[in-house]
């Protein structure tokens, strides 16, 4: 899995069937969990720069996505919002690299907080 960080975005990238694992994963997480996901380097496009590592935690909160100080992409929220954040990385394996959604609920639902970054989850 590769993190592209930008200061109001974070691009989260791997392959159809790396997505499938993580997003089971996430759909399965608990109350009070925490997962940490292994991230690689990757050459961004200018202005794209690497994240360094990715952390879930299930909490009681909105659905919050963050850039913390060392790079690592923090995202938090209650199990039902972290059901519907992991549905997006729904992609099958014939799906073709590129292949991308963008998940950006901020003022558009109340389990999310109005500060946390857009997201783009893309097949690599």
């Amino acid at each position: 899995m590769h993190l592209g960080r930008t200061p109001y975005e974070a691009i989260i990238e791997a392959s159809s069937s790396e997505l499938a694992s993580f997003r089971a994963r996430v759909a399965s997480i608990s109350a009070e969990e925490t997962i940490q996901w292994p991230v690689s380097i990757r050459h961004w496009p200018q202005g794209v720069a690497n994240g360094t590592s990715l952390t879930v935690t299930c909490t009681t909160g909105l659905f919050l996505a963050a850039w913390s100080s060392d790079g690592s992409l923090v995202i938090e929220g209650n199990a039902a919002i972290l059901n519907d954040f992991a549905a997006s990385f729904d992609f099958g394996p014939e799906v073709p690299a590129g292949a991308h959604t963008h998940w950006d609920l901020a003022g558009l639902s109340a389990d999310v907080h109005e500060d946390s970054l857009s997201l783009v989850v893309q097949v690599a």
